[in-house]
């Protein structure tokens, strides 16, 4: 796994090997773009009638799993962690533009139910 620190501090791990991965390093970016709310890089990165999902408060570290992209589509399973302890897993689903540009045009959350 590598790691990087978003500007608020909240640490992403994620797949070694994502950097020789263009669009996979880019969901990475992507990711740490929507916690920080880093207007700049959505504006240019997501399309204007894209809904991004709601962000929960507290979040300390997210681990991606596993970073998946093929033609349009791309999937992270992630794992959140909070500040208080727990922990949420979820999947994220994204439809790209087209297959060879980096321009979102939607995005899917999955929580895993509780067991």
């Amino acid at each position: 796994m590598e790691t990087i620190k978003t500007a608020n501090g909240i640490v992403i791990e994620y797949p070694a090997g994502c950097g020789n991965a263009p669009r996979k390093f880019f969901l990475v970016e992507a990711v740490a773009a929507v916690l920080e709310k880093d207007e700049m890089f959505l504006n240019e990165a997501v399309m204007e009638e894209t809904q991004l999902p709601d962000i929960p408060a507290g979040i300390d570290k997210i681990v991606m799993h596993s970073i998946i992209t093929h033609g349009k589509e791309a999937a992270m399973e992630c794992i959140l962690h909070f500040e208080d302890g727990t922990l949420l897993e979820t999947g994220i689903f994204i439809t790209f533009k087209s297959a060879g540009k980096n321009v979102v045009r939607r995005v899917n959350t999955f929580r895993k139910a509780a067991e």
